[in-house]
């Protein structure tokens, strides 16, 4: 996967979870964060990329690594 410029480290891997179907309290579990910083970094990137729903995201990220 490219990495995105706006994207830290750790929206990327959130950016993965979401993809993958996770909810906050799964993806907190997975990176072993609390459920509201997993939903801060979800905001984040709905912000930084300029979406309004998970769906978008992941629309998002298979529009970018696709050929």
């Amino acid at each position: 996967m490219a990495l995105d410029p706006r994207l830290t480290k750790r929206e990327e891997e959130v950016l993965r979870l979401v993809c993958d179907g996770m909810t906050n309290r799964e993806i907190a579990e997975q990176l072993n964060l609390s459920p509201w910083t997993a939903k801060r970094h979800v905001a984040r990137l709905l912000a930084k990329i300029g979406v309004h729903r998970r769906v978008n995201l992941a629309t998002w990220q298979h529009d970018r690594v696709a050929p």
